[in-house]
């Protein structure tokens, strides 16, 4: 009886030790973070979802939502979230790195109904894409019955819609393989209710789930809180005049070059898309290659992603590449407008339509793979490095179902180049050539260059802001201590109704109703904030 005791002891001592952690957001203590909450520097840039299943059981995946919903800042919605499923996951990506700062440095937002029906997940970082580790995770709930804020830390979804989870990456042990002023990736893993362990060995019970098309843990976004500088981002914008159309290149537009090609250039900010036209005289027959715009939402096809969709919704820009095996002059390059060198970070990348419809079909091989590969070239024309994604491995089974969404292709490992090129590779040949239909699209481009280096942020007590006049009649003149800061304007809702990336001065035209707003200047890990009146 004695002994009994005493192990009971040891039991509440160790409960004790946990005690109980900060409640339902509004409630005193709550370390909820409000999508408004004037930490939030940048919002997730691109999710990548691998959708689990309706119940630990069944073979049915979820449907529920697309990826873009979880991008950018969320709504206090239950509606606008994309499901992980039973054993599912998110990859998300963001337009700056993340660094261990002052307090939390990001936040995740799931939409929980109230304070007690709550989905969780498993919250990873990396650094560079390849060494996850995971934030160490309590949960003191008893079962299904006991499910409190209260009683989870660390662990993705312990509040209710419009709130997010506070994370700080102080939280995890050093390691060599992770650099905490550089993290690239945050990876969510739904919980399977009852059936994982927290970083203790305590069972995690969150809210079950009925089985549906949305099960598992509901993602809105991610907020950074804490950052280095942003990236170059070149998402394919205002490329296209019309809705639901496509661009390639024609021997009316492109330019003739020595080579004996025409060429067209897509420019988005300072990178170039390149379009290769190749005129084969034997033939009479013009051949357009390499990069193009489109925004096709209704249409399916070679020019058409294959949910139909930019990366970031439905009518945004993405740029379709089609890779010509034959022998053909070196296409599908991405460059810097003026030649110069930069520092790739990463880009989406996903099969058209016609490419998913023949890898996912019958006739494609049981033990067949199709993949992207790019590489890195100097100036000189050498590899400085290469990197793959696969839209299919049934070879080895690592990819064993056709990639029907954009997937992340991490391209730090090219390091400083001069451009980037795309070719497919497959071992579904027919006469020693490409047997798949080799369109493929490009999204949501991020780089380094000279002026978006993360190695030196600029600290809070350096960073001083001008905004004159105010009261405005729509024209405002901003100063910062900064050589490069985002300018972000928000009305009284919190919807953000303007942003701009400028250098330490400019002139701003802003055509915005009569009004009071709140205009939010950030450079490296600081934002300052200030009230603007609208006249």
């Amino acid at each position: 009886m004695k002994r009994t005791f005493c192990i009971l002891g040891l039991m509440l001592c160790s409960m004790a030790a946990f005690s109980q952690f900060d409640g339902p957001a509004g409630t005193q203590g709550s370390r909820a973070v409000g999508i408004s909450d004037s930490r939030i520097v940048s919002w997730a840039f691109g999710v990548q979802v691998n959708k689990g299943f309706v119940s630990p059981e069944s073979d049915t995946k979820v449907s529920y939502g697309t990826p873009d919903l979880a991008q950018g800042t969320p709504d206090s919605t239950t509606t606008t979230a994309v499901s992980l499923g039973y054993f599912g996951n998110a990859l998300i990506s963001f337009d700056r790195p993340i660094i261990d700062g002052e307090g939390a440095d990001f936040a995740v937002y799931e939409n929980g109904f109230d304070s007690t029906f709550l989905e969780l997940a498993f919250v990873e970082v990396s650094s560079d894409g390849i060494n996850f580790f995971r934030f160490p995770a309590t949960s003191l709930s008893s079962g299904t019955s006991d499910i409190k804020a209260q009683h989870y830390n660390n662990l993705a979804g312990k509040y209710a819609v419009g709130y997010g989870t506070p994370f700080d990456l102080s939280d995890i042990e050093d390691n060599d393989l992770l650099d905490k002023n550089n993290v690239r990736f945050v990876r969510l893993v739904d919980v399977n209710e009852g059936i994982d362990t927290d970083s203790h060995g305590n069972v995690v019970y969150d809210s079950p789930g009925a089985g549906s098309y949305s099960a598992g843990f509901d993602l809105t976004g991610i907020a950074v809180l804490n950052a280095a500088r942003p990236y170059a981002v070149s998402s394919c914008e205002n490329m296209l005049s019309t809705t639901d159309s496509h661009e390639l290149i024609e021997q009316q537009t492109g330019t003739l070059g020595e080579d004996g090609n025409y060429h067209q250039d897509y420019q988005d900010g300072d990178m170039v898309f390149e379009a290769l036209g190749e005129y084969m005289a034997e033939y009479d027959y013009f051949m357009p290659m390499g990069f193009g715009p489109s925004n096709h939402t209704t249409a399916s096809g070679y020019y058409s992603a294959v949910s139909l969709r930019g990366l970031e919704g439905a009518g945004a820009t993405y740029m379709v590449g089609y890779y010509s095996d034959f022998g053909t002059a070196q296409h599908n390059i991405i460059r810097k407008a003026d030649n110069t060198s930069f520092i790739p970070n990463g880009i989406y990348v996903a099969p058209s339509t016609a490419l998913y419809d023949h890898l996912a079909g019958e006739t494609f091989p049981q033990d067949g793979y199709h993949a992207i590969v790019a590489t890195g070239y100097d100036e000189a024309g050498n590899t400085t490095g290469s990197s793959t994604a696969y839209f299919i491995d049934k070879q080895t089974g690592t990819c064993p179902e056709a990639v029907q969404d954009w997937i992340f292709l991490d391209l730090a490992p090219l390091g400083e180049c001069n451009k980037i090129v795309f070719t497919l590779t497959s071992n579904d040949l027919a006469y020693g050539y490409l047997n798949p239909p080799s369109y493929f699209c490009v999204d949501g481009l991020t780089c380094q260059t000279a002026e978006t280096q993360f190695d030196a942020p600029v600290l809070a007590e350096e960073l001083q802001a001008e905004v004159y006049p105010n009261p405005a009649s729509n024209r405002i003149f901003v100063k910062t201590s900064s050589p490069r800061s985002q300018v972000s304007i928000f009305d009284l809702q919190s919807r953000e109704v303007f942003r701009q990336t400028i250098g330490s001065s400019a002139e701003l035209n802003l055509s915005l109703p009569a009004g009071v707003y709140v205009i939010r200047l950030t450079s490296g890990t600081n934002t300052i904030s200030k009230k603007l009146i609208i006249k």
